[in-house]
């Protein structure tokens, strides 16, 4: 939404240079042409850049002019939402079944983003998001006794460091030109940090064989859940157990 209001402002900024520019060439508007850095006059072949187009024709110094640009509910953008994000994320994980725990070996983020205008922000944000997501997966949780919070330092609450960074990472970026964003962009964002929890839980358990609906997955939470599947399945007879280590 944001990117439309500047794409349009810009256009109304440069149809205000070209005015101005038919002034002090004194032409019609059709020998008058944008072009990326100015304007040009068709019949004479004559340049001149925005800066000169603005100082010529208000004759003095450090003018200025100002675009605008607005959007309402109306048309396409009255279709809401008007955007929505399409994150996916694939990973694959060590896991010992003896202790719970547990490493992220590889990670792909796939980002439907209709076109990166900005590929190398575009996809750090991905990527960037899908690290915060990994976070909440491995350990971040508020810790309270009471209403005293017992883990309020980056020594109680641990974020991901480079040390639990997989050790392959690739961001994946569709660019199908098919949002009403500026030249068919869509928004994009935090998507990918929601996907993360779901993502390591699918592995964990495709892993382990055990189900895990609460992050942090910590090594004690995974260690339990396979420790209340063993009890469970001797209570039935069952054969079902747990294994050294699993990718």
């Amino acid at each position: 939404m944001e990117g439309t209001t500047v794409l349009l402002a810009c256009r109304d900024a440069k149809a205000q240079l070209q005015e101005m520019a038919q002034d002090i060439w004194e032409a019609p508007p059709e020998l008058v042409t944008l072009e990326p850095t100015g304007v040009r006059l068709a019949d004479t072949d004559e340049r001149m850049g925005w800066g000169d187009v603005i100082g010529r024709y208000f004759r003095q110094r450090d003018m200025e002019i100002i675009g605008r640009g607005h959007i309402r509910p109306v048309g396409d953008w009255g279709l809401l939402p008007p955007f929505w994000e399409l994150p996916l994320a694939g990973v694959e994980v060590d896991a010992d079944g003896e202790t719970g725990d547990w490493r992220l070996r590889r990670l792909v983020t796939l980002g439907d983003v209709g076109l990166a205008i900005n590929p190398a922000m575009a996809e750090g944000q991905d990527l960037g998001s899908a690290i915060m997501g990994l976070g909440v997966a491995l350990r971040e949780e508020l810790i309270y006794e009471g209403q005293q919070l017992l883990n309020g330092s980056l020594l109680g609450y641990r974020v991901p460091g480079f040390g639990d960074l997989p050790d392959t990472v690739a961001g994946i970026l569709v660019e199908g030109r098919d949002g009403i964003g500026p030249y068919g962009a869509k928004g994009h964002g935090d998507g990918s940090l929601s996907s993360m929890s779901a993502a390591v839980a699918n592995a964990l358990h495709a892993a382990l064989g055990v189900r895990l609906h609460q992050p942090p997955f910590t090594p004690e939470r995974v260690w339990r859940a396979l420790r209340e599947r063993e009890a469970a399945a001797a209570a039935t007879g069952s054969t079902a157990g747990s294994s050294g280590g699993v990718r």
